[in-house]
């Protein structure tokens, strides 16, 4: 598959704002990854553009563990259905 049919998808997860404030208030604050992560993604038209922005994320600090992933997903029939869904194929990459 080719053109629209393909995409990279940049993931990684950080801090929501009040955890991010308890953390700077006491560094030890142990967060709770239910109640104070949320999972931020992009998507990109080429493996290059998602990885050089997985590593500007990485690299901002802006991450609750340290890296991101970059996967690629194809366009796919939803079997005994008319509609399409983004799934992945390969192998995801951690960038840290």
């Amino acid at each position: 598959m080719t053109g629209n049919n393909v995409r990279w998808e940049v993931e990684w997860s950080e801090l929501t704002t009040k955890a991010k404030k308890q953390r700077k208030e006491n560094p030890h604050h142990d967060h709770d990854p239910d109640r104070d992560e949320v999972t931020m993604a992009l998507v990109f038209a080429t493996e290059a553009a998602a990885k050089k922005h997985a590593r500007k994320v990485v690299d901002s600090g802006v991450t609750t563990y340290g890296y991101a992933t970059v996967v690629k997903q194809e366009l796919q029939q939803i079997p005994g259905t008319i509609y399409m869904d983004w799934e992945d194929v390969g192998e995801v990459e951690h960038i840290d």
